[in-house]
């Protein structure tokens, strides 16, 4: 039984955090762990963490994501997961414990994972963390053997089943280098380079692929007061009409919501991309005159019609 007496926040990160995640790693598993590993097994388990093995793991297909309090910003723990519900870290600084911080995120991951259509979640539990993950539902698949530098550490694979509401084969990963390889994809959802200048390498990269091909991309960013912005989002034509871009806008939504307060798009009066936003839950909040007119060089058309002005659809998170 624990009582909670701090709010935490939920805010992913980038590779250029990989130091503050290491100082809560290198904590909750020196302290937190102490009693189930021995001083040279825990010192196994630090020594894997170089920064080389930091930025594989952060520009890979995991999502990271920094617990914060509210009130102070002070960073209390981290996780990760992939949109296939796969829960590679999770860890509390010691400072925390007894919060219920590793529930709170282990359920922040669970909702990223839904969104994203994984079908069940999974991890690799340390003795530690085996009691969390048993009272939140998992099962125990199998008891393994790590070893690290010679030292054997013992955790045990475990699962749990999902409820399914997304595509299913599917895989949605970031980008955080070369993004404009994928310009192709995004000059479908924002046909002016320069424009896709202004916000590419400030947002959040998204990347949806089926079957190893690139089918979906969406840019989200953090404008100001708890809001996020959704700035490229597109879909191949050929792939159009089966749910990834739903899906996508579903995936980051959920990754916002640990920490926004609400999710906002501009789009043209366009007669299918209105609608599909407003199938999603957004409702039109303001628009902008002219903005077609004004930031564009060429004649902007969607479904037929010629574009002028911006409409802005928020759904709150």
């Amino acid at each position: 039984m624990y009582v909670a007496t701090f709010r935490f926040r939920f805010t992913p990160v980038s590779p250029d955090d990989w130091q503050r995640l290491d100082v809560l790693f290198r904590a909750s598993v020196k302290y937190g762990s102490r009693n189930h590993y021995t001083p040279a097994q825990l010192d196994a388990w630090v020594r894997r963490m170089t920064p080389e093995r930091w930025s594989e793991l952060l520009t890979g297909n995991l999502f990271f994501f920094l617990a914060e309090t509210v009130d102070t910003g002070e960073a209390a723990g981290f996780f990760s997961v992939s949109s296939q519900g796969y829960v590679h870290s999770l860890f509390v600084h010691p400072r925390y414990g007894g919060q219920g911080l590793g529930r709170q995120m282990l359920a922040a991951a669970e909702r990223i994972a839904v969104a994203g259509g994984a079908r069940e979640m999974t991890a690799e539990a340390s003795l530690t963390a085996r009691a969390l993950f048993e009272s939140c539902g998992y099962s125990v698949r199998r008891k393994q053997d790590v070893v690290l530098d010679g030292q054997v550490l013992v955790n045990f694979c475990v699962s749990r089943p999902l409820p399914t509401v997304g595509v299913p084969q599917t895989e949605i990963r970031p980008v955080w280098k070369e993004r404009k390889r994928f310009l192709d994809l995004l000059l479908l959802g924002d046909e002016q380079e320069s424009a896709i200048d202004a916000y590419l390498e400030r947002g959040r990269m998204y990347l949806l692929t089926t079957g190893g091909e690139s089918v979906g991309v969406c840019v989200v960013t953090d404008e100001a007061e708890g809001v996020c912005e959704v700035k490229n989002l597109a879909v191949r034509p050929v792939f159009q009409r089966r749910g990834y871009g739903r899906c996508l806008l579903r995936f980051a939504e959920a990754c916002c919501r640990g920490y926004a307060r609400m999710m906002q798009v501009g789009t043209g009066e366009s007669p299918l991309t209105l609608p599909f936003y407003e199938r999603c839950g957004y409702k039109v909040s303001h628009r902008v005159p002219r903005f077609f007119l004004d930031h564009y060089d060429h004649p902007v058309y969607d479904g037929g019609h010629r574009l002028v002005d911006m409409i802005y659809l928020r759904k709150p998170l």
